[in-house]
């Protein structure tokens, strides 16, 4: 699998900046790719889907498999049927601004705000 597909549609959304290992530049090759996942409208009405519910879309379109063991939690780490995927992703509403992280990295040729 490519990844810059997936990664291009994960940036149109809009709704995600890298945390983790690539927001500061110290990623290596066994690096996942942590996403920051911004938090719904506190006014999310009954039947809109939640941002979370958005990006399981997108990785969803692109056959990726994804595993939860928290609410607002999602990964593709030790999830059977993902051995196309070159690199893992972690997605979370809940990550802490990482220290030292740049304002914006690229990846795969797609451009990301850090978080």
């Amino acid at each position: 699998m490519e990844l810059k597909p997936l990664l291009e549609d994960l940036a149109k959304t809009k709704l995600v900046r890298v945390s983790g290992s690539f927001a500061d530049g110290t990623q290596t090759e066994e690096s996942d790719i942590d996403f920051k996942v911004k938090e719904d409208h506190p006014e999310l009405m009954r039947g809109e889907k939640t941002n979370i519910q958005k990006i399981m879309e997108v990785m969803e379109k692109h056959e990726v498999k994804l595993r939860s063991t928290r609410p607002r939690y999602i990964f593709t780490h030790l999830t059977s049927g993902n051995g196309h995927l070159p690199r893992q992703m972690e997605f979370y509403d809940y990550y802490d601004h990482r220290p030292n992280r740049l304002k914006e990295v690229e990846i795969e040729g797609v451009k990301f705000k850090t978080w």
